[in-house]
C-alpha cells in the first residue's frame, strides 16, 4: 500500500469528551494531518459530515443522543454517495463482542480501542482512506 500524505486530509473528530477530542486532535497533528475538525455529539456529526465532506472520521460510539453507531448507519444510508462512502473508524473505551459486531455489521472502516496509540491512529487512518480510495 502506498502512503497517505497526512498534511492533505481532513479529518473530523467526533467525541462527547472534550478532553478525549484533545487528545486525538494532538495526534492527528503528530501524524501531521493539519485540517481538523470536531463534534460533540452525533447529531453534530452528521451535520458536520454532510457540510465539510471529510477525507475520515474518528468517531467515538457511546454519546448522547446520537451515538455512534446510528452516526455510522445514517452516513452509510446517505443519499449521496460522497457522504456514503465516507471513512469512519469507530474508536471506543469497550471492545465487547457485540459492538464490534455492530460496527461491522454498518461498515465501520476501522475500530480503535482507548487509550489509542499515535501507531494505532496512523494505521487506521491509512487503511481507511486507502479503502476509499480504491473504490
Amino acid at each position: 500500500m502506498a502512503d497517505v500524505d497526512f498534511t492533505k486530509l481532513k479529518v473530523l473528530i467526533v467525541d462527547d469528551d472534550q478532553f478525549y477530542r484533545g487528545i486525538l486532535k494532538r495526534l492527528l497533528l503528530q501524524v501531521g494531518v493539519r485540517m481538523i475538525a470536531e463534534a460533540e455529539n452525533g447529531e453534530t456529526a452528521l451535520t458536520s459530515i454532510t457540510r465539510l465532506k471529510p477525507d475520515a472520521v474518528l468517531c467515538d460510539i457511546e454519546m448522547e443522543p446520537v451515538n455512534g453507531i446510528e452516526v455510522l448507519r445514517r452516513v452509510r444510508t446517505s443519499d449521496t454517495p460522497q457522504v456514503a462512502d465516507t471513512p469512519i473508524v469507530m474508536v471506543t473505551s469497550h471492545a465487547t463482542s457485540d459492538l464490534v459486531k455492530q460496527a461491522v455489521e454498518n461498515q465501520a472502516s476501522g475500530y480503535l480501542v482507548k487509550p489509542v496509540s499515535l501507531t494505532d491512529i496512523q494505521k487506521r487512518l491509512t487503511v481507511a482512506v486507502q479503502t476509499r480510495r480504491a473504490v
